[in-house]
């Protein structure tokens, strides 16, 4: 087999584009007429009427629906819950967090955060 060069490769490819079928007037109008059939119908100018800001009657929905957004009141409550709960454990020191799960539990709690100094697991062995 004979070695090729960079100059043959693009003598083959211009060749090549020289050489493409342009498609014929009919494919194209057909291609065309297809394409604006698929496309989706313009949908007719609705007028939107102007909500006032305390449509929902609350503090919160001044927003204009920001309760609503959410999941309404029961969710907001649970929002908050869950927000003041994180801002406890952010403030709260962890002796008083072991102290809180030992009046909870009755007796001393020892939590370890690395079980053991056996690493590899051969310890029962």
């Amino acid at each position: 087999m004979t070695e090729q060069t960079d100059d043959d490769l693009e003598d083959l490819f211009g060749a090549a584009r020289e050489g493409a079928p342009a498609p014929s007037a009919a494919f194209m109008a057909r291609l065309q007429a297809d394409a604006r059939g698929a496309q989706p119908r313009p949908r007719p100018a609705v007028a939107m009427a102007m909500q006032p800001a305390m449509a929902g009657g609350g503090t919160m929905d001044a927003g204009g629906g920001f309760s609503d957004e959410l999941g309404g009141w029961p969710s907001l409550t649970f929002l908050v819950l869950v927000a003041l709960t994180g801002l406890w454990f952010g403030v709260a020191a962890p002796g008083s967090i072991g102290h809180a799960l030992s009046t909870l539990f009755g007796g001393g709690v020892t939590i370890e955060l690395v079980p053991s100094a056996d690493v590899f697991g051969s310890e029962g062995l």
